[in-house]
């Protein structure tokens, strides 16, 4: 096997790794799917709205904080859950801290969606 097809060959592998970890992800997380959904009407608001380039290149970046902060959550509780099943005070504030990051995450995004929409929908409505 060449060099090249055997580095495309460890690619694809390592892709597929990847997609097989979004899916259970996106399978067994609820928040997961709710966040999936609220992107969607977000893009769909966007679109409505025509955002600009660097408008969208903020939503996608709250979209992203968030999405990658609930990943890094499941990943955590995961890891607390195969440590123990027992109740721990140092696992409860492990499994605390790890929500509060994704609760930032979400907060920083509503707050950049408040700084793009809010003047785009006074706008729509004719107040601004």
């Amino acid at each position: 096997m060449s060099v090249i097809s055997e580095f495309l060959s460890k690619r694809k592998k390592s892709f597929s790794f990847a997609l097989k970890g979004l899916k259970f992800l996106f399978s067994t997380q609820i928040n997961a799917k709710i966040e999936i959904f609220a992107t969607l009407i977000i893009v769909l608001i966007g679109i409505l709205f025509e955002l600009t380039r660097t408008e969208w290149l903020f939503v996608f970046l709250a979209i992203f904080i968030v999405m990658i902060c609930e990943t890094i959550n499941t990943i955590v509780e995961l890891i607390c859950n195969r440590i123990t099943t027992d109740f721990d005070k140092r696992i409860e504030t492990i499994k605390d801290l790890s929500s509060g990051m994704v609760l930032i995450s979400v907060i920083f995004s509503i707050i950049t969606g408040l700084f793009i929409f809010i003047p785009k929908i006074l706008q729509f409505i004719g107040i601004f």
